[in-house]
């Protein structure tokens, strides 16, 4: 590697809905002259992504890999852990996260080798990794803070933890209350912000949260993968009131020009379906009449619940592609165990109106083919912003993280989605005691609105949704806001290394 090249040093964490979008970035990144980039990954993630790397070299942006080992038995977590959707139980998330953050040292000689003799390093870091900042501080590199989240989400967080004591001034967990210092009005409950984001009474996710957002404020600048007119105001206030240089450079997803068409391409896991046996089968169906429902790869509902979604499905009388992404292989069983039960699997076969993946599906296809009319979501951003690229509105059903900002985003502001119902935030270990918060009558009421149109509303809702598809489409174009943003950054990086090298 010459003196000349920029050296960009990739850390995912250890997730799907994390390393997804960081792996799009590498290869942006990879694509462009004069850069070099290489990913830290452990060796099991590693072989997870070989598909994707080994495609893109072949499309001339080539991608380095250096392993880490991560110390999972250390942690106190089975052999082998090394993703998040490795762990047997969600009780087990703290010790991986802590697991993760013991890579410090292992990070720290790797960056030290790459910058010998002379190369201009930049490290880009999950906002999982806390020692990230101490790391880049020590070598004396910029480091870009990348976030997963999207900026409305991030804009509320940033708001409730440092700004006020608001939530101290509630009284019930599903009492309203207003967001303050946002550009417009925005209410939530205690409980739709009790996912973990900015709950009063749980000392350490606090903890946790606060030292995030320290992270970020020490980080050179801030990238999103989101776009311009999606949320051009959001954006603008974080920069403000983050004093941070943001970069908004998605849809990420819409990067890939083959993704859409060529069903060979991979991305995140092997699916668990054949592609194009599951685009056969969406070809078989007319113009937007197919719902496609996915809560995601970490869903915690119960098996009861689970039941009721896929009745509720069944009861819409619309055809239906279902993603039982159920993480707990117990609850799994259990409802395998009831469906057979209830003769739910066999009838939907006979009928011929519903496939089931158990496991991970080609989500970014079959969004783009032209059967999928609706998509019941757990609104993970990811998901969301896929859902927005692909110009399909949304059933919407969070379970925790940052997911119900992301509804309010869907359903109030863009008013592209409807509501399923859920009120109360899915907490790991709470589950059974929780149960059934939607049932199928619901679900079915939830999915004819959004795919009977709805009246004006719902005419106007897929209108809205197209345009922001047709939006997406252009900022990820030769000239377009996430392309010049992708330029600016990598220039901004060159900027900030030059000056020091100099200083």
């Amino acid at each position: 590697m010459g003196d000349d090249k920029l050296h960009f040093v990739l850390l995912p964490f250890m997730a799907q809905g994390h390393a997804i979008p960081m792996i799009d970035i590498a290869k942006l990144l990879a694509s462009r002259s004069g850069t070099t980039v290489t990913l830290l990954l452990t060796p099991l993630n590693h072989i997870r992504v070989k598909p994707i790397l080994s495609r893109s070299s072949q499309l001339g942006a080539h991608i380095h890999v250096e392993e880490l080992h991560f110390p999972a038995e250390e942690a106190g977590l089975p052999a082998g852990c090394e993703n998040v959707d490795a762990l047997p139980s969600p009780s087990l998330i703290s010790k991986f996260c802590f697991a993760a953050n013991m890579l410090q040292s292992q990070v720290e000689t790797l960056l030290k080798k790459m910058m010998f003799p002379k190369q201009s390093c930049c490290l880009v870091a999950d906002m999982g990794f806390i020692f990230a900042a101490e790391v880049s501080q020590k070598l004396g590199i910029p480091r870009i803070f990348f976030n997963g989240m999207n900026c409305f989400a991030s804009l509320c967080i940033h708001h409730i933890l440092t700004c006020s004591n608001i939530l101290d001034t509630v009284s019930g967990e599903f009492e309203y209350f207003d967001v303050p210092g946002m550009p417009h009005k925005i209410s939530f409950t205690e409980s739709q912000v009790k996912a973990g984001m900015a709950t009063p009474g749980n000392k350490e996710w606090r903890e946790a949260m606060e030292k995030l957002m320290g992270n970020e404020s020490t980080a050179y600048g801030v990238i999103f993968n989101t776009f311009e007119d999606l949320e051009h105001v959001y954006i603008r206030h974080y920069e403000n009131v983050r004093h941070r240089k943001i970069w908004s450079i998605g849809p990420l997803s819409m990067f890939d020009k083959e993704l859409a068409h060529n069903n060979a391409i991979i991305r995140g896991q092997t699916s668990s379906v054949d592609a194009t046996q599951c685009l056969k089968w969406l070809d078989s169906w007319e113009l937007g009449t197919v719902i496609y429902a996915c809560l995601g790869s970490w869903s915690n509902l119960t098996a009861a619940q689970m039941l009721e979604l896929g009745l509720g499905l069944e009861a819409s009388g619309r055809p239906f592609i279902w993603v039982v992404g159920l993480r707990n292989i117990e609850w799994k069983k259990s409802l395998q165990q009831l469906m057979e039960r209830n003769g739910y699997e066999e009838r939907v076969r006979s009928a011929r109106r519903g496939l089931l993946i158990w496991g991970w599906a080609p989500q970014v296809q079959i969004l783009s083919h032209q059967a999928v009319g609706g998509f019941l979501t757990h609104c993970g951003w990811n998901s969301s912003l896929e859902g927005v690229s692909a110009g399909i509105p949304m059933v919407t059903w969070p379970l925790f993280a940052d997911q119900f900002y992301n509804e309010k985003f869907l359903v109030d502001i863009l008013k592209i989605g409807v509501r399923v119902g859920v009120k109360r935030v899915m907490e790991f270990g709470k589950e059974e005691e929780i149960g059934v918060q939607v049932h199928g009558d619901e679900v079915r009421k939830a999915v004819e609105e959004l795919m009977d149109g709805g009246g004006e509303e719902g005419e106007a809702r897929r209108r809205r949704v197209r345009e922001l598809a047709e939006k997406a489409k252009k900022a990820v174009e030769e000239g377009g806001s996430s392309q010049i943003k992708i330029e600016n950054f990598i220039e901004d990086v060159r900027k900030f290394t030059a000056k020091k090298a100099y200083a």
